[in-house]
């Protein structure tokens, strides 16, 4: 079962969601390893709803930025995922 990546805002209305077939378990895989460097997405579960604020979007860019640069295998679900521009 893959993860789905939904933003929502405060009134529940999707104003944006990943489309593309990444694998985004992988790429929370690969953060899980250094849970130290990338809370929040070795957070995520992939058998429950996570959810990240706009305050924690920021980090969470970095985050994503950050796996991409360290692990080519993830580096497309992880641009993917970033350029869903959460705006706070």
């Amino acid at each position: 079962m893959g993860i789905g990546v939904r933003v929502i805002e405060y009134s529940g209305a999707v104003v944006a969601k990943l489309k593309a077939p990444v694998d985004v378990n992988q790429l929370c895989a690969v953060a899980a390893r250094s849970p130290a460097r990338y809370p929040l997405l070795a957070g995520v579960d992939k058998y429950d709803n996570t959810f990240f604020n706009s305050r924690q979007s920021m980090t969470l860019i970095r985050e994503l930025e950050g796996v991409a640069a360290a692990a080519n295998e993830v580096a497309a679900a992880a641009e993917a995922v970033r350029q869903l521009k959460v705006v706070p």
